[in-house]
């Protein structure tokens, strides 16, 4: 990278992170294990070791030593073969063990014999590797989409999805390799790094230049296409060498003795999330942390949670995956008593919804779709003013125009869950029938399930599961689709004793004990349980408005906050009010009177 190329980045990360908070990053080379390994350090403290993947280098961690050089020594190297390290020609110089040594070494040039090590890809199956083989330097490992090579032995030989998904990696062992993916300048790696980034904006013009630059260094394209090569990693061919044709896994020799968290993202084409079964016989002290949203990019499409989900790890959440239950939120509803000024409200804040038709019951709906799935709900009487009949569980709310009312989760086996909570000692009921007719005729039905002994989705989500295809319940609207506005990100719920929600919480879904953070803005103490949307808010005072909702309406959402992929982007976009923070995320919030009292803001994903 050129000296001139190299302060635009910096630059750019300066301006995306705020020049008081961001550490300095510094550029250093070591000579280890017989080749130079350039890296980036930030800050100073325990010693986290960031490995990248292909065909990534140091700046994929770029958010990640920002984060954490504020109160570790954040390193990121580019690993043999990458961007400004030494790319030895042999092909066996790219051997996982060979690899292994280089990031021994680097520890050990670094002064530390203990740290963390965090590896998304192939610097993740090197991390694996490493705590195989170095247990005893590890403090805790963390993994991002990168399957323990145990696991994928088996996936690889058994399930014909996986087989399907990695031929890739056929192709990237083929001597035509790099003349296909340098191409068009590099147009193929550019798509499938880049492409959603840039287009949804969490990649800029200058990422895009660091990235170019970086495959375009001399070597260094063949430098980490020999890893695949090396290794003979990808689905059967009947090639003696090829890594299907190895022993069977030995679960002994492949253990993993250090705590461990996994975080993967589940809509990644390339690893399979079949490659989380079994997974807990090779690691005994594991964590596996799903981002349902989230693609074989994670780590760039959301790191602020990814740094907070490894930040929870670090100060001692280490409970095993086992023990806890994802939320994917479906959607959450925003009630008043005319949907006409509702939909006005939205659109003059630049959130125009789509009308969806009525229910079964007194009130129609419009929604708010986005590209994750989930969507907001603004439901009203079909005639203003009309009375809710007695079995409606949101009447109260609907009549004196509470805004949010409700939210509701989408699990994978409704009827699995309902049994699961039950087990758990909280009441959830057994799965009832729904359906409505859209404008178009068409006919749309569903499974729901009511949680807990509150009204449904006051407090604990009620369930819903499509039993019609979901894209006929809800599609993106085009006010947000493919913009930086990731879906609905976090439910604020107000409750009247925090102590008793968190341990409700705790109970149905086993979840660690949550942050604790009080506001000023919202006036109120609240409860977040890192990696989920759930935030508890109880008031800081008798007599604020959170007080007064509570005695009003009983407890209920408070607030919802849409996920934003890019920060300044959504600033510019949106009428939003002074920026604050959330558990270590920006958030801003729109202008309640302007959205008949609801209250809706935008938080950094």
């Amino acid at each position: 990278m050129t000296r001139k190329a190299a302060l635009f980045v910096l630059l750019a990360l300066l301006l995306s992170y705020g020049a008081v908070s961001m550490p300095t990053l510094e550029h250093k080379f070591a000579e280890v294990n017989g080749v130079k390994l350039h890296y980036v350090t930030s800050g100073n403290g325990e010693l986290i070791l960031f490995a990248h993947g292909f065909p990534e280098f140091w700046y994929e961690w770029k958010n990640q030593l920002a984060d954490f050089g504020r109160d570790h020594q954040a390193v990121a190297p580019d690993l043999r073969g990458y961007n400004l390290s030494s790319k030895p020609l042999d092909v066996e110089q790219y051997q996982v063990p060979v690899l292994v040594e280089d990031l021994r070494a680097l520890a050990v040039h670094l002064g530390t014999k203990r740290f963390t090590l965090v590896g998304h890809d192939w610097g993740g199956a090197l991390a694996w590797a490493f705590a195989a083989a170095h247990p005893e330097m590890l403090d805790k490992l963390v993994i991002i989409n990168a399957p323990h090579p145990g696991v994928f032995l088996r996936e690889l030989r058994q399930n014909p999805a996986q087989q399907q998904a990695s031929m890739y990696m056929l192709m990237f062992r083929s001597p035509g390799a790099e003349s296909m993916l340098s191409a068009n300048n590099y147009a193929m790696l550019d798509a499938a790094v880049l492409g959603e980034g840039l287009k949804s904006g969490y990649f800029t013009a200058a990422d895009h230049q660091a990235y170019l630059e970086a495959w375009s260094q001399p070597g260094a394209l063949t430098g980490g296409l020999n890893y695949y090569r090396a290794a003979h990693i990808g689905p059967p061919t009947g090639d003696a060498a090829d890594f299907t044709a190895s022993p069977s896994a030995d679960v002994s020799a492949m253990s993993i003795r250090v705590p461990t968290l996994v975080i993967w993202g589940e809509k990644d084409t390339a690893l399979l999330p079949g490659n989380l079964a079994g997974l807990d016989a090779f690691v005994p002290h594991l964590r596996i942390e799903r981002i349902p949203e989230g693609t074989h990019w994670v780590v760039h499409e959301q790191p602020a949670r990814v740094n907070q989900l490894i930040r929870n790890f670090l100060a001692g959440d280490t409970g095993p995956a086992s023990t806890t239950s994802p939320l994917r939120v479906d959607h959450a509803t925003i009630c008043g008593s005319e949907l006409t000024a509702m939909l006005k409200a939205f659109e003059s804040i630049g959130l125009r919804a789509d009308y969806g038709g009525p229910h079964a019951s007194y009130t129609h709906m419009a929604l708010l779709g986005f590209d994750d799935g989930s969507y907001l709900e603004l439901i009203a009487p079909v005639k203003p003013g009309e009375p809710a009949p007695p079995t409606s569980p949101w009447g109260k709310l609907i009549a004196g125009n509470a805004g949010p009312c409700a939210w509701a989760v989408g699990p994978t086996d409704i009827h699995a869950e309902v049994e699961r909570l039950n087990g758990a000692g909280v009441p959830a009921s057994a799965p009832q029938h729904g359906s409505r007719k859209r404008p178009d005729g068409t006919l749309i039905e569903w499974a729901t399930s009511a949680v807990g002994t509150a009204s449904q989705g006051a407090v604990l989500p009620f369930m819903i599961q499509d039993r019609t295809p979901r894209a006929l319940r809800v599609q993106p609207s085009a006010s947000v689709k493919g913009s930086e506005l990731t879906g609905v990100s976090a439910v604020l719920l107000g409750v009247k004793d925090l102590e008793a929600s968190i341990a409700l919480f705790r109970r149905a879904y086993g979840w660690p004990a949550p942050s604790i953070q009080e506001d000023s803005v919202l006036g109120a103490r609240l409860a977040h349980f890192a990696g989920t949307p759930v935030i508890l808010a109880a008031p800081l005072a008798s007599g604020n408005w959170l007080s007064e909702r509570l005695g009003r309406f009983g407890e209920a959402p408070i607030a919802f906050l849409i996920g934003s992929r890019n920060w300044e982007t959504s600033q510019s976009r949106f009428p939003l009010g002074k920026p604050g923070q959330l558990f270590g995320r920006r958030v801003a919030w729109f202008d309640a009177g302007k959205l008949n009292g609801a209250r809706l803001g935008i938080i950094e994903r």
